[in-house]
């Protein structure tokens, strides 16, 4: 006795070779936030610290672009000033967090992009999940973020200051 197998001709088709769909754990907020990072190029050597731009921020991780030399693994100190946001919101004057360098592509001349995990720490912080919602918010509504954060395109003279020891 032979069975019939039918075959649904219109089911989606899992290709592996295909692009998968976006599998991000949360949404992500298209922004120009201004940022400092801190590296440890070695172990033992002095944090750099500089500046940044956040472009593609979510509670787990961010796109940022920097003129700092990053690695794929390379862990990382971040931190986004909230002085320029409204008091209203009820945070801190300031987020700050780790996380770890996931991948990097050089974008020009000085400047580098990189993919940021967040470490726990900053993904458990429920004023991180605010901040991510409102600027969501605001790009939902086509509102720009306040003029004063605005920043210039990256690789300008005024975008990124030098890299200082701390």
């Amino acid at each position: 006795m032979s069975r019939k197998i039918q075959y649904d001709l219109n089911a989606a088709w899992d290709d592996p070779t295909e692009r998968q769909a976006n599998r991000r754990r949360s949404a992500r907020a298209s922004s120009h936030v201004p940022i400092k990072l801190a590296v440890r190029p070695e172990e033992t050597a002095p944090r750099l610290v500089g500046t940044g731009i956040a472009d593609n921020l979510s509670t787990h991780g961010m796109y940022c672009r920097s003129k700092h030399t990053l690695a794929p693994g390379q862990p990382i100190e971040i931190y986004i000033s909230l002085r320029e946001y409204p008091k209203e919101m009820g945070l801190p004057r300031a987020l700050t967090g780790s996380g770890h360098i996931v991948w990097v592509k050089p974008e020009g001349e000085k400047v580098v992009g990189a993919a940021v995990r967040f470490d726990e720490d900053f993904v458990d912080d429920i004023h991180l999940a605010i901040f991510v919602d409102y600027l969501g918010s605001l790009a939902q509504a086509n509102t720009p973020p306040p003029k004063s954060i605005q920043t210039p395109a990256p690789g300008s003279a005024s975008s990124f200051p030098s890299k200082q020891h701390s």
